[in-house]
């Protein structure tokens, strides 16, 4: 999720009970943040238990330079100031505390610390003596409805995004109007402080949920809000037993809010153990910055805890995987994004808060109803595609295409192109009786716009062929596959990367219907012209390295075609990282190679890592899954685990009849899988 944004990040920090260490966290998360030289301005919106200020007038941190706000009224003299037009920015700044904070120390990870950045803070406004009366005469029914509240806060929210990197809120706890300025309204992210308590953990869960179905609907256009939990004072080296129940307690309740920014590969229970706060009786005096007082190295003190959060928070929460694992490098998504826009690209969506102000930004400079608008939104939906991320690119894609009607007409090409990728998207996810109408009229434009031999319907006709194929209609998909393969040979050549594929699609299906003879020589030359158009180490040729091989294997040629599997799932490794669905793929070719060739113990965890993979990608109900547990009750089934092999078959056949209930046809490993369970209960009853 890494991005330097155009605008800064607004982060609230949350606890559903006060004594948690919300606040604490908050001011040396700004310190530590300011240090790393980010502007940030802190805002303390706990305006009934208000406190941030305390923190920095503290005689333990005299090394911070403090110059107070010209006017002490502060963020309640602000929202006094509220009407219909917009905040002006000069009331807002002139409320502000400047704080000075000194350079970090050098160490192995920074040999020369930054310039610290400025570090403000907008105090709720308690020092001035009236602040108690003029609180309780504070209507917010009044701030809504009179004064235009949710448009004076919307426009207050972009002028800070707009000056500072991070934005740090002290939020009301409780189900005020407030609070839900601080999690609907204010936030990119939030940061969710809690204990090891059940009242700390499901009341703070419950308030998350109310807030993202509150974002769904709100006035203003809001992104899911991510949510980074923190586990504050923690008290595990003391009661290991009860941590231990507690940890895991945590790693299953939390999966939900790590999900959007965790990488794969990292449990909610390693992070936690990173960046928990432990409880230290020293800091229960006074209100002392560990983080300018104490070790920021040392495990047992809150300092090392607040600066690994400041690290995160900096970094957009990027540094998840180097946090927990200083090894750890991030997947590699080289394959296919060279050009230095795919790379800015594909930056921009892994941070869906950041994609989601772009999307903003562009409709409100080409209008909501642009070419530039229907345009981004389709690249964005194609970059996720090709990390996998069907869920985030459909609704990029069904607006893209919605703009597109508007903007183009029904008959245009532009509408047919982004009718194709919707369809793509949609036979990717197994809803190929709605992808079918799409392709069938992206083809029908396409002719007619372009006629017959042009090389759009090669795509065309391709496209929908591997749809029939993939509905187990053989005979239909033959003839549009040869009409494609004809059409790119005379238009591009014949050893252009489009006749490749061409000629890898043909060949699979040849293979299918028992003609490997007349498939072999059209995958060698696929495998030749990808070569020579991408190298020896691009996707491309691991696609045809494994068609090769599953055909090789076919003709029993077992000792050729390991080498060449082999070499596929390092290709895809290096290009795509280790969980993605082509990883799995080659695991899955490898794994049932190594099965035939009676090598259980080595097929095994190949067959429940790819498995894995495709549950995570393509969610429990995939056909891929359904075949992922059909090859590893085969292999079940041959050690003898009968009855763990009985259920997976009955698992994956329930996916497979699904499957033909949503599209009227049976998948094409559905044969195949029910003569293999047969066989199991024939085995069973002989026995």
């Amino acid at each position: 999720m890494s991005l330097t944004a155009a605008r800064g990040a607004i982060i609230t920090f949350y606890s559903w009970k006060g004594g948690v260490g919300r606040t604490m966290a908050l001011a040396n998360v700004g310190v530590q943040m300011a240090r790393l030289g980010r502007n940030v301005l802190m805002v303390d919106w706990d305006l009934e238990a208000p406190g941030l200020e305390r923190y920095f007038d503290h005689p333990e941190i005299m090394e911070l330079n403090v110059q107070p706000a010209l006017d002490y009224s502060g963020l309640l003299g602000l929202l006094e100031l509220a009407c219909p037009s917009t905040p002006q920015a000069e009331y807002w700044q002139s409320r502000l505390c400047h704080i000075s904070v000194p350079m970090a120390e050098p160490s192995f990870r920074t040999l020369s610390p930054p310039t610290p950045g400025q570090l403000h803070l907008l105090s709720s406004g308690f020092s001035d003596n009236s602040y108690s009366t003029r609180l309780a005469e504070f209507s917010w029914n009044r701030f809504f409805a009179e004064h235009s509240g949710a448009n004076w806060l919307e426009a207050l929210r972009e002028q800070w995004a707009l000056a500072y990197d991070f934005v740090l809120i002290d939020a009301r706890t409780g189900l005020t109007d407030s609070g839900g300025i601080c999690t609907v309204q204010m936030p990119d992210l939030l940061v969710l402080v809690f204990t090891a308590n059940q009242q700390s953990l499901d009341d703070g869960l419950k308030i998350i949920d109310a807030a993202q179905r509150a974002r769904r609907n709100f006035a203003f256009d809001r992104a899911p809000l991510t949510v980074v939990p923190l586990l504050s004072r923690w008290c595990g080296e003391d009661e290991v037993d009860m941590a231990e129940s507690w940890l895991k307690l945590f790693d299953q309740t939390l999966q939900p809010l790590f999900a959007s920014w965790l990488p794969q590969g990292f449990t909610p229970r390693q992070y936690l153990e990173k960046t928990r706060v432990p409880h230290v009786t020293r800091f229960s005096f006074g209100e002392p910055l560990p983080v300018l007082t104490h070790s920021l190295n040392d495990s047992n003190l809150p300092g090392l805890a607040y600066t690994t959060l400041a690290r995160l928070l900096n970094s957009r929460l990027a540094d998840a995987g180097s946090i927990i694992d200083p090894a750890y490098l991030s997947p590699k998504f080289n394959a296919g994004f060279q050009e230095q826009n795919d790379l800015k690209l594909l930056a921009l969506v892994q941070d869906s808060t950041a994609l989601h102000q772009e999307v903003a930004r562009i409709a409100k400079v080409y209008g909501p109803e642009s070419a530039q608008l229907a345009d981004f939104l389709n690249e964005a939906g194609l970059t996720l595609r090709r990390l996998a991320r069907n869920v985030d690119a459909e609704p990029l894609y069904r607006r893209s295409l919605g703009l597109a009607e508007k903007i183009y007409g029904s008959n245009h090409v532009e509408f047919a192109t982004r009718l194709n990728n919707l369809a793509q998207l949609l036979k990717a996810t197994n809803r190929l009786a709605e992808a079918e109408p799409l392709m069938r009229q992206a083809l029908s434009i396409d002719e007619q716009s372009f006629g017959p031999e042009h090389p759009n319907i090669a795509i065309r006709l391709n496209n929908l062929a591997q749809l029939l194929k993939a509905t187990n209609r053989l005979a239909e998909a033959e003839p549009l596959m040869r009409r494609a393969l004809a059409i790119d040979e005379h238009s591009l050549g014949y050893e252009h990367p489009n006749v490749a594929t061409r000629l890898n699609n043909l060949a699979a299906l040849l293979q299918i219907t028992d003609r490997l003879a007349e498939a072999e020589p059209l995958m060698r030359r696929a495998l030749s012209i990808d070569e020579q158009s991408f190298g020896p180490e691009h996707p491309n040729v691991a696609i045809r390295l494994n068609n090769l091989a599953q055909l090789l294997q076919a003709t029993n040629r077992l000792m050729e075609a390991e080498p060449l599997m082999r070499r596929a799932l390092v290709i895809d490794e290096q290009s795509f990282g280790p969980a993605h669905p082509d990883v799995a793929r080659d695991l899955n070719n490898l794994a049932q190679l190594l099965r035939v060739t009676n090598r259980f113990a080595e097929a095994e965890p190949l067959m429940r890592r790819a498995m894995e993979i495709d549950q995570q990608s393509f969610g429990p109900e995939h056909p891929n899954v359904a075949i992922g547990l059909s090859n590893l009750a085969q292999l079940l089934l041959v050690t003898n685990r009968q009855a763990e092999a009985e259920s997976y078959f009955q698992k994956s056949l329930e996916i497979l009849q699904k499957f033909k209930e949503h599209n009227g046809h049976d998948h094409p490993g559905l044969s195949k899988l029910q003569n293999n369970y047969q066989l199991l209960l024939d085995t069973r009853k002989s026995k």
